[in-house]
């Protein structure tokens, strides 16, 4: 028996209206509101689309998938994330009641998967359509005011909301985009790579995949602090792992200048350049790499422009913004606005 029955879905419109479409399944249907049509087909995913009837445009702010089911007893949540953090929220009761939302322009798999015990993922759901800020809130069970959990009726609600922020989807003649659901994988890794297969099916693949992406790696963040990197350790770590067989070595953050878990605020993140106190031939520690036989890779944010970087002042017009002002992150950074095609541009340059 199927533990996915029904959702429900919100449009915000401009100016305050609003369309809502209540106990959608997974079936073909054709809906009509208020001027707007739309049509749902199902062949394993759910593909929705949205449009006038007069084939008109409309500005489109958000739209909300909205869960209304039986309570279950989970164990653990995987819940929209860009992967970095899964780990944070697995424990359910970290969830109820909150929005957990992803503001940055280099966050949103619009992916969550709910397991029992067993970690058998008892349902796993996510959005197919363009990756966009994302919010993700359990509003039943809930918090009280006095931060206890609240159970009222037995049922399990929670919202996809896309986007969120204050950013909107902007103005279009028509919305398209498909709901993947899934029940009873082995594992929330067996339901994400079905949700990335689903994905892939339907938009294609947008990156080259390479051979060499698949070899063994070591990276420096794991062993020690950003501060201590060095040229001598990245040689000395670059030995032992061709004895162990590795292919890849990842020149991690803090080799242009203080990292992210230095102990030190200020940071020059987005002047990509080697700190000569770390680094001082750094073409002659790749080709040191090379001869080895390994891939050498440095990490970069492609985004991110502390304020205190050289490129700042270059580029305050490319960052993202929020109510008027330059947005920045809770790592202290600033963006650049991936919906900009000249901070697009800068990127491309910044990652030959």
């Amino acid at each position: 028996m199927s533990y996915f029955d029904r959702f429900s879905l919100r449009f915000k419109l401009e100016n305050g209206a609003t369309l809502f479409f209540k106990d959608l399944a997974l079936a073909d249907a054709d809906l009509v509101q208020d001027g707007f049509n739309l049509e749902a087909r199902f062949d394993g995913v759910l593909h929705l689309r949205l449009a006038r009837w007069d084939g008109g445009s409309f500005c489109l702010e958000n739209v909300s998938y909205e869960f209304d089911l039986p309570l279950k007893n989970f164990h653990r949540f995987l819940v929209p994330d860009c992967g970095r953090y899964y780990d944070r929220y697995f424990s359910p009761l970290l969830s109820w009641g909150r929005t957990i939302a992803m503001a940055g322009g280099n966050h949103g798999n619009p992916f969550a998967a709910f397991m029992n015990h067993h970690d058998e993922a008892l349902l796993s759901l996510g959005i197919l359509g363009r990756f966009t800020e994302l919010g993700f809130t359990v509003t039943s069970p809930g918090r009280s005011a006095r931060n206890t959990l609240v159970v009222d009726d037995g049922r399990f609600r929670f919202r996809l909301e896309r986007p969120v922020g204050g950013f909107n989807l902007g103005r279009m003649h028509r919305f398209e985009e498909a709901l993947f659901v899934a029940e009873r994988e082995p594992s929330w890794f067996h339901a994400l790579r079905k949700y990335a297969e689903a994905y892939d099916r339907l938009y294609g693949r947008a990156f080259e995949v390479r051979e060499e992406a698949s070899l063994p790696t070591w990276c420096s963040w794991v062993p020690w602090n950003s501060d201590d990197l060095n040229e001598e350790k990245i040689l000395a770590n670059a030995e032992l792992a061709k004895e162990l067989g590795l292919g890849t070595v990842i020149i991690d953050d803090g080799w242009y200048g203080p990292g992210c878990d230095s102990a030190s605020l200020a940071s020059n993140m987005g002047d990509y350049r080697p700190d000569p106190r770390k680094f001082p031939d750094l073409a002659g520690t790749a080709r040191r790499l090379k001869d080895l036989g390994l891939l050498g890779l440095l990490w970069v944010a492609p985004l991110a422009v502390s304020p205190e970087a050289a490129c700042f002042d270059g580029s305050k017009d490319l960052l993202m913004q929020d109510r008027g002002g330059l947005w920045r992150s809770p790592s202290g950074f600033h963006d650049l606005c991936p919906c900009c095609p000249a901070a697009r541009q800068v990127v491309l340059d910044k990652l030959p």
